[in-house]
């Protein structure tokens, strides 16, 4: 959308993408058939100098192919590069290594490369929260309102 409105209010005749590494295939050719031929704005891979459309304008079958393969391949690195993460993640959980985000409430990182730690100012208010809900059988919503209640969470917790 957002290379549509910038060819709408611009005059261009060339869209340069660096690499193709992010843009999967249905994105790259929504974009091309799209977008790009039908205001005559040719595409250029920076990384190896292809080029979608000829000197008149029409698509280059033997540069539409590339880009296809090119796009696949780019897919295929991409769901490679989420599941090396994925596993890298699960890894460091396994671990009890931080393994992304924001440690979970009652819990602190003082060191990435260590195992998250209690946090000693908020563990009173872990333990309360746990006799409320063991102890009191306490519903989440009814503890959650309490402590809103008493100014121990607010919108910035």
């Amino acid at each position: 959308r957002s290379v549509s409105a910038f060819l709408l209010n611009r005059s261009s005749d060339l869209v340069v993408i660096t690499r193709l590494v992010r843009m999967d295939e249905s994105r790259l050719f929504r974009l091309i058939n799209e977008v790009l031929v039908p205001h005559g704005v040719n595409l250029k891979v920076k990384e190896n100098g292809l080029r979608l459309l000829d000197e008149d304008g029409s698509v280059n079958p033997s540069m539409e192919m590339a880009l296809k393969i090119m796009a696949v391949m780019a897919k295929q690195q991409t769901t490679e590069l989420k599941a090396q993460l994925k596993r890298g993640k699960d890894y460091r959980k396994s671990k009890g290594l931080f393994a992304g985000g924001k440690p979970t409430f009652g819990f602190s990182m003082p060191d990435k490369h260590k195992p998250i730690e209690i946090d000693p100012e908020n563990a009173p208010v872990v333990e309360r929260i746990f006799k409320m809900y063991v102890d009191e059988q306490k519903s989440t919503m009814e503890i959650g309102k309490q402590l809103w209640d008493e100014g121990i969470f607010s919108c910035k917790s």
